[in-house]
């Protein structure tokens, strides 16, 4: 399996690779495909099942209010007001394979020469696809492991940020949501539908509410679901307006035509353009799409489970139907650094015993992700 390498990466003998080297290769094996996960900066030693840490909220300016000499302090502000617990809860992710009893031995597949390390390496990307869509959920919410088939599973980025999700007061911490006071900003989260949601004066406004609530100018990175990535190519599309009057002589006269022309290099074998940043006064908008942006507890069919995230009702036969259903009308609004993972077991491979039919094995890894902050954070959420 292809491992783009950064320029300068130094190749290590086997001893010296740490975690860290291990999840930062992953990284870049097939970067593209899991944009999310990829993006996330990755952090080690979880320590446990779940983490909590703070957030905090600057403090804002003041108006023209000056120290006088020998003045006192007068009110002082209590420095952990703005501040809040967050957290997330760790998932496990588990593929079972097989090598069968022939194949493991004869005949050799053509390409192949450790079939062993194939399935391994197979099997660990097929995690990060795991890894990305559970991150990416937009309807995942955190549950603690409550036993078989009802494992642990991490609130994805809509739940972590959303502030319709988020605990209601200081003392009313809840895992895997946002704060009283932290949450993705309502201008940077477009409902509706495809065409009425994602207008080029939507996406301006979106860059408008972050930079009120980053303070600052930066850039962002839309992660597309591929109808939402082939709209924002369509605002550029050329728009006529045409329209008739009669004059005082009834003859009917036409208005003339308005045409948005777009200049750019092309060719006789192409035609069109591609629309990959999103130029505004507040910062750049990067757009790029992703096979896996969409929801993690319905069906196949998105059909509602029965209580998916509780040990009550169907329980584990409910949870053992859940399936990622793409929703490529979606998209996430991410600011670089301000996502993050937490590996507790870095992806592992046990062997099983066999049943007769062949080497079972099983690859697996336990995995926590969370945002730095939920201000800085927006979506499309299309239909």
């Amino acid at each position: 399996m292809a491992v783009t390498t950064e320029p300068g990466l130094r190749v290590q003998r086997s001893k010296d690779i740490t975690e860290e080297d291990f999840v930062d290769a992953l990284d870049r094996i097939r970067p593209a495909q899991t944009p999310m996960l990829s993006l996330a900066a990755n952090e080690v030693q979880l320590g446990a099942i779940d983490f909590k840490r703070n957030v905090d909220s600057f403090p804002g300016p003041k108006g023209a209010v000056g120290k006088a000499d020998n003045e006192a302090a007068g009110t002082a502000a209590d420095v952990s007001s703005a501040m809040r617990p967050i957290g997330n809860i760790a998932q496990a992710f588990a593929r079972p394979w097989r090598i069968g009893w022939i194949a493991s031995r004869v005949p050799k597949i053509k390409g192949v020469k450790d079939i062993s390390a194939y399935a391994r390496q197979t099997y660990y990307e097929a995690m990060k696809t795991d890894e990305e869509v559970a991150l990416g959920s937009f309807d995942q919410v955190a549950v603690y492991d409550q036993g078989s088939g009802l494992g642990a599973v991490g609130g994805g980025y809509l739940k972590l940020t959303d502030a319709a999700n988020a605990y209601s007061a200081a003392s009313a911490y809840a895992i895997g949501k946002p704060t009283d006071l932290h949450s993705a900003p309502s201008g940077a989260c477009l409902t509706g539908t495809l065409t009425a949601a994602a207008t080029r004066a939507n996406l301006m406004a979106v860059a408008l509410a972050l930079r009120t609530a980053a303070k600052m100018n930066t850039d962002w990175l839309l992660i597309a679901g591929l109808s939402l990535r082939q709209q924002i190519t369509n605002l550029t599309n050329p728009v006529t307006n045409t329209g008739t009057s009669t004059a005082a002589s009834s003859v009917v006269s036409t208005n003339s035509e308005q045409v948005r022309v777009y200049l750019r290099n092309e060719s006789d074998s192409v035609l069109g353009v591609s629309v990959d940043t999103i130029d505004t006064d507040f910062g750049k908008i990067f757009v790029t799409s992703s096979d896996y942006i969409g929801t993690t507890t319905t069906d196949s069919t998105g059909g509602a489970l029965s209580a998916v995230n509780t040990a009550s009702g169907t329980g584990a036969g409910a949870r053992g139907l859940a399936a990622f259903v793409s929703t490529p009308k979606k998209g996430i609004i991410v600011k670089k650094g301000n996502l993050f993972k937490r590996w507790g077991i870095t992806p592992m491979t046990e062997e099983i015993a066999p049943d007769g039919g062949g080497n079972t094995h099983e690859s697996k890894c336990l995995l926590a992700w969370g945002v730095r902050n939920p201000i800085l954070a927006g979506w499309i959420n299309a239909t």
